[in-house]
């Protein structure tokens, strides 16, 4: 028997020889979502199950490589952590390569077990160029064959399995976010074998029998865990499976129906952007065909099969989809892919031309926000309390503030008056804050965004009292009226921020309620959570509060009108450089001035004259703020972004179950620009004071030991002293007005900086913020959950009480905050990369300069086989060079580069340097 301490240096062999036998070792590691992987010390030797099954019987062993550095993979929506450890084993069938979201079964320990150990008595020596292949697939021949025989055996058990969980559904409530009820693999396997403990491979029979049940039960993004489908969509894929395997008549209907719908798709539609003149449309609408309810079925089975990246391999798809296509006939001559699909979809008028389809493999990350059952129903309840709250009056601000008459100084309780008495769909009935709110009067407040803005979470001050300046930042206050406990606040909590996509918004909260009881901007006296600080002259805090406010003279203004009031000074190159460099790309045409929503002043007309002074006093004091954190080590990135607007908004799209093809007649405009907030001192100012009022709340909780969500990131430590220095060298680059590193300097020190991270620990630093007492994100409570916790927790302590969360219980939360608020950011870059590439498309599908236009490129990662990727710098993109020639350039380096490949759906570019 080999121990633990024997195993390592043959485990570390395995390693070593596997990675020999791979194109590309680095693709192991590869994080489908580019996030940062964390370190943690986790034991070697685990066997892993990848989702790609095939028929051979015997899965091909492969390690992660020893220069990972023991990566921690965590995958979307899972509450336990997944590691893939130093000599993991794997199951990798049909493919040269895989990544980690691709595991579905695990069994920690599984190198170190008697079954492995049997064969493999001795450590191997690496040298000799000898690899043990039998002695590394026997074991997991044995176990595979282990545990099929025990599936066989206990079939009838296996079988019994979805009535059993099925009708336990509404009592368990373990449903995920698309609202269908869960299993785990622990919970199948227990009731199959009668058992309260499983053993590994009776979870691993679980594993093949619910894998192989493709009908009834659906892998989730949670390991080990499967979703069951609900007993109508049993009955839909069972009834598409036998017309496919009769070749029914609803299969023929709706072969010939849906090649009536291509065939005038390809005659009338426009071949390249998809849309049919309106004219044409009306004339031909009469002879397009009416889908069966059975078309739907079978156009459902298609859409799964895009949505749901996860089940293309499993039987029904991967045999009857390209089947159903080839008989349309229109399709015949190429390969059946999911782009293939995709347009299938699209030209019979199921999709809109500029569906994003690659958004659909990661659904997952938006169905708390929309298209799931869950998100309708809770969209549904939360038009019902906004609703409900609307019809009440608001708070009565008027009104004196004091204190309750009591010999106590205690302030009044939150918990006692109001937290036991409350069900889940009420509201708080008066202001809790009553006694403390203080009363800002006549005090301007300046609340500045975009003319379009409806949720205006955020205002500004200037107070002057005798030789003190206080600066005050008035956040809107939802948790006035909403009590943690609140279904709104549940809802808050899944959903974690608002969801910002180029065609669409999607509120964390409900928007009619956002817009008309809690914005600053609605017009009347506002409750607020008003975040106070004096600086001294140097920007250093000398003095804070937090208080519940009320303001009243509140005046809405837009950056562009405060960008001609204040001084350019703080922009590199002034305003003239700033208009020289901020190009526009845009189709079909330029996008036309958003006309101001009604109710709102107009453009030009914001700023009044008397309130210069203001604006002038509060850049002034935000830029000594911003000097003291650059001088405490602070830094920015100036990286190239891209902001889509499109017009109109949000754009069309086709009909959920449509009765007929629907097909588009006007071409959405996309219009690209690059984000502005380095070159709007109106953009800068505002984002700093919010930054001064995160550090301000930081500071209340540390001085009353509140925990709160503190924002972190350590600074880095690289071992080697030429990292140490390249990163010395890179920080001296940093831009001595703006702070701003160079995007060419930056990334060649990327890699050396720790992630942020979120943590309950108060006084942590922020290394890239030059922060180092702690900074809280709390000044955007409409649009951020992390922001609406510590307003509950703060106001908890200003009257008196315990928070709601202890520090416990809020470490347990803040993991899933983070990792879920990485998730919707990539969701939407995601979302703004496609009308990127949507955009590009169109421009090369029209031809002219865009065919052949030279486009300024940096070099930003270059791996060990050549595969390098650039910044297209005019459109803040990356793209992939062409032929794996990265080592010709070293990163950093400034290239002139041409497009040669795009795929829209697959979310890639490709070009050559010229």
């Amino acid at each position: 028997m080999l121990s633990s301490r024997a195993l390592a240096p043959a485990a570390r062999t395995i390693i070593l020889q596997c990675c020999r036998r791979w194109k590309n070792t680095n693709a192991l590691t590869k994080d489908p979502l580019h996030i940062k992987p964390k370190k943690k010390q986790v034991a070697a030797s685990e066997l892993n199950t990848i989702a790609k099954p095939a028929p051979a019987v015997v899965p091909a062993p492969a390690v992660v490589p020893d220069v990972v550095d023991d990566p921690e993979f965590v995958p979307l929506s899972q509450e336990k952590p997944l590691y893939i450890a130093l000599g993991d084993f794997v199951r990798v069938e049909r493919t040269s390569e895989f990544t980690s979201d691709m595991v579905r079964f695990q069994i920690p320990g599984f190198a170190f077990s008697s079954i492995v150990n049997k064969y493999l008595t001795s450590p191997i020596d690496y040298t000799s160029g000898r690899f043990p292949v039998a002695e590394i697939t026997r074991p997991l021949k044995d176990f595979g064959r282990a545990a099929t025989h025990l599936k066989s055996s206990k079939i009838v058990m296996f079988e019994k399995a979805y009535d059993h969980f099925e009708s336990m559904a509404v009592k368990r409530r373990s449903v995920n976010v698309a609202g269908l009820p869960t299993v785990t693999l622990e919970e199948v396997a227990a009731f199959a074998f009668e058992v309260q403990q499983p053993s590994p491979v009776q979870l691993y029979a679980a594993y093949i029998f619910l894998h192989g049940d493709y009908i009834r039960y659906v892998p989730t993004q949670v390991v080990g865990q499967f979703a069951l489908r609900t007993r109508d969509e049993v009955a839909e894929s069972r009834a598409v499976i036998q017309w496919m395997r009769t070749n029914g008549e609803p299969l023929k209907e709706f072969v010939k129906r849906a090649k009536i719908a291509v065939t005038f798709a390809r005659k009338e539609a426009d071949q390249r952007f998809g849309v049919v003149p309106e004219a044409v449309l009306k004339e031909h609408e009469s002879t397009l065909p009416e889908f069966a309810e059975t078309d739907h079925q079978f156009i459902q089975f298609m859409q799964d099969f895009i949505s749901k990246p996860h089940l293309r391999n499993w039987p029904p798809y991967e045999a009857y989809i390209p089947r159903i296509i080839k008989m349309i006939g229109c399709y015949s001559d190429e390969r059946i892919e999911p782009d293939t699909i995709a347009r299938f979809l699209t030209e019979i008028g199921v999709w809109a031309p500029w569906e994003n389809f690659g958004m659909f493999n990661k659904s997952y990350v938006m169905m708390e926000h929309a298209g799931s059952k869950k998100a309708e129903e809770n969209s549904k309840t939360l038009d019902k309390l906004a609703t409900s709250l609307l019809q009440a009056n608001p708070f009565e601000l008027d009104k004196q503030a004091t204190l309750p008459s009591s010999s106590s100084t205690s302030p009044p309780s939150l918990l006692i008056n109001s937290t036991p008495t409350l069900s889940p769909t009420d509201f708080y009935e008066r202001d809790l804050c009553e006694g403390i709110r203080h009363d800002f009067g006549n005090l301007p407040v300046y609340t500045i965004d975009d003319p379009t803005a409806k949720e205006i979470d955020d205002g500004i001050s200037i107070e002057r009292l005798g030789d003190h300046t206080w600066l005050h930042m008035h956040v809107a206050d939802p948790t006035a009226y909403i009590p943690n406990t609140n279904e709104m606040a549940r809802i808050a909590a899944a959903r974690i921020q608002t969801l910002y996509l180029p065609d669409r918004s999607y509120s964390m909260l409900s928007p009619q309620l956002s817009e008309q009881r809690f914005s600053l901007g609605v017009g009347n006296a506002q409750c607020t959570l008003t975040f106070s600080a004096r600086l001294d002259k140097d920007g250093a805090i000398v003095e804070f509060k937090v208080r519940p406010g009320i303001v009243r003279n509140i005046s809405t203004m837009y950056y562009d009108d405060v960008d001609k009031v204040l001084d350019w000074a703080n922009i590199r190159g002034g305003k003239r450089s700033v208009d020289l460099s901020m190009p526009v790309v845009s189709h079909p045409e330029l996008l036309p001035p958003q006309p101001v929503p009604d109710g709102r002043p107009a453009i030009g007309t914001t700023v009044p004259h008397r309130a210069y002074r203001d604006l002038l006093d509060l850049q002034r004091l935000s830029l000594t703020h911003h000097g003291n954190r650059m001088r405490a080590g602070g830094f920015g990135f100036a990286k190239p972004s891209p902001i889509i607007t499109l017009h109109p908004s949000p754009v069309p799209t086709s009909p959920i179950h449509p009765t007929r093809p629907t097909y588009q007649t006007t071409l959405p405009i996309i219009q690209l620009a690059l984000d502005s907030i380095n070159h709007s001192p109106a953009r800068l100012m505002v984002a700093e004071l919010m930054i001064l009022g995160g550090r301000v709340g930081a500071h209340f909780g540390a001085d009353r030991d509140l925990p709160l969500p503190i924002r972190a990131q350590l600074e880095p430590s690289p071992v080697a002293p030429q990292d140490r220095a390249l990163l010395d060298q890179t920080l001296a680059t940093k831009d001595p007005i703006t702070g701003l590193l160079p995007y060419t300097a930056m990334i060649s020190v990327i890699s050396f900086l720790p992630s942020a991270s979120i943590t309950s620990r108060a006084g942590t630093p922020h290394w890239s913020m030059g922060i180092r007492d702690g900074y809280v994100k709390c000044t955007s409570p409409l649009r951020r959950y992390s922001d609406l916790l510590a307003h509950w927790q703060i106001k908890a302590t200003l009257l008196g009480e315990r928070p709601p969360w202890s520090r416990d219980a809020l470490d347990r939360i803040l993991p899933v905050l983070q990792d879920r608020e990485k998730e919707i950011t990539f969701y939407a870059l995601s979302a703004t990369r496609f009308w990127v590439h949507e955009l590009i498309r169109r421009l090369r599908a029209e031809g002219g300069e865009w065919d052949d236009r030279v486009l300024e490129a940096v070099v930003n990662r270059i791996r060990e086989d050549g595969d390098a990727t650039v910044m297209l710098t005019e459109m803040g993109l990356t793209a992939h060079l062409e032929g794996n020639c990265g080592k010709e350039f070293s990163v950093g380096q400034t290239l002139r580069v041409k497009i040669t490949d795009l795929s829209v759906m697959k979310g890639t570019m490709v070009v050559k340097p010229v």
